[in-house]
């Protein structure tokens, strides 16, 4: 198995990038950004109840960062292992290099203990 990470800042192009690739490789598995679908969840309980504050990376990066490294966990133990090209709208090596940025170090050895264990190539 091949895992290609599409990784950069916010806005730089990866899910489009990650779009135009299906069309090109369309029988490999592709696996979405996780801290998205956690921010769309988020936001989703704040439209049901207005009382409630949605969790976002700007405003709570420590509640934030542990929900998005589940989400990737998730995201990543569903890639069949049968698939021979993967691509990750950003990984687990995201995960680890926002957690330095935002100075939440507590995440970082799980998250590098993670990141051996995906088997990601350099």
């Amino acid at each position: 198995m091949q895992k290609i990470l599409i990784s950069g800042g916010p806005h730089s192009g990866k899910t489009t990038t990650v779009n135009a690739l299906h069309e090109v490789y369309p029988d490999a598995f592709f696996v979405p950004e996780a801290a998205e679908r956690v921010i769309h969840r988020e936001n989703q309980k704040a439209v049901a109840d207005p009382d409630y504050t949605p969790i976002h990376p700007v405003t709570n990066y420590p509640s934030f960062a542990p929900m998005v490294l589940t989400e990737a966990l998730l995201l990543e133990s569903q890639i069949p292992k049968e698939a021979k090209t993967v691509f990750q709208d950003r990984g687990l090596i995201d995960h680890l290099a926002y957690a330095k940025f935002n100075n939440h170090e507590v995440l970082v050895p799980e998250i590098s203990r993670h990141i051996e264990m995906a088997n990601y190539a350099f």
